[in-house]
């Protein structure tokens, strides 16, 4: 069966995002957001994010799950409710924090690392380009470790990867 969903971090534009959802939307995948900001916060983040290449097809806050963030699932569910998705087991989770990998599993949901970029990496891109390949290589495996202890299925090193992710879970 074919992906239905993709839910992503919403806070911002990361390396591959743009190059990720237009293949998303080539393939007909919808595209969900959860976030930690507040609905406040998103009234100046949304535009933002959109004139940079990245608006999905839904997104919400915790303000409007009762204030139940992260990791409580229900960012998650009411992206499914809106979005009419119905099999959790069809929908992924992709983030680039512990507690993103955290929602996923407590959704049930197949929940995606992503190392570049990411908080748990902790370098700035220009940082992380200062850095050796064997700097890097060390950075991403310790920040992958923390990922695979908090549940995620599988961790990707930037979001360039994904499309090859779904190819080889529909396969």
């Amino acid at each position: 069966e074919k992906l239905m969903g993709i839910l992503h971090e919403y806070t911002q534009v990361k390396p591959f995002v743009k190059e990720a959802v237009k293949e998303l939307r080539r393939r007909n995948i919808k595209i969900g957001s959860t976030t930690g900001y507040t609905d406040a916060m998103m009234e100046i983040v949304v535009p933002r994010a959109a004139e940079n290449g990245y608006a999905p097809d839904f997104w919400i806050s915790p303000n409007s799950v009762g204030n139940m963030g992260r990791p409580y699932p229900y960012m998650i569910f009411e992206n499914m409710r809106q979005l009419k998705l119905s099999d959790v087991r069809r929908v992924i989770k992709v983030g680039d924090t512990v507690s993103d990998v955290k929602e996923g599993v407590c959704a049930g949901v197949i929940s995606v690392g992503v190392l570049e970029g990411s908080s748990e990496l902790g370098y700035s891109e220009e940082e992380y380009n200062a850095l050796t390949e064997a700097e890097k290589k060390t950075a991403k495996e310790k920040a992958s470790e923390k990922f695979k202890e908090a549940g995620a299925d599988y961790v990707i090193d930037h979001m360039g990867q994904l499309a090859s992710l779904i190819d080889r879970l529909e396969n």
